[in-house]
């Protein structure tokens, strides 16, 4: 990795090409904070979170949750302190994948036998 010190700004590069795992997450966070607060939905929009499979393997985990947070960052007023609003917050498929993995989860507790002890 080679880094190049281009006043006033740094580049990261590996070879001929920029490493996104290292200049992405400064800019998304770089952007929420010079729009905060401002409502403004044009530029929310650009922090998007993938809403397909395949665009999702695309996407480190890390760098959806800083979406989310850059969205609300940008989208002050529209934050609720609610189970609902955070629901909203995640594309539906990753909506349906949760309600899935809870069924299934409940329904492994209904099948345990509450009586039988845990040997340890």
């Amino acid at each position: 990795m080679i880094t190049l010190l281009l006043w006033p700004k740094q580049v990261v590069l590996e070879g001929n090409l920029v490493n996104m795992d290292v200049t992405s997450p400064a800019a998304t966070l770089a952007l929420a904070l010079m729009y905060l607060k401002t409502n403004d939905a044009a530029i929310a929009a650009s922090f998007f979170v993938p809403d397909t499979h395949f665009a999702l393997d695309y996407v480190k985990p890390e760098f959806v949750l800083l979406r989310v947070l850059a969205r609300g960052l940008v989208m002050w007023d529209s934050v609720q302190p609610t189970r609902e609003w955070l629901q909203s917050q995640l594309p539906d498929l990753i909506k349906v994948r949760e309600q899935t993995l809870c069924q299934s989860h409940a329904k492994q507790l209904r099948l345990q036998d509450p009586m039988k002890k845990k040997s340890g």
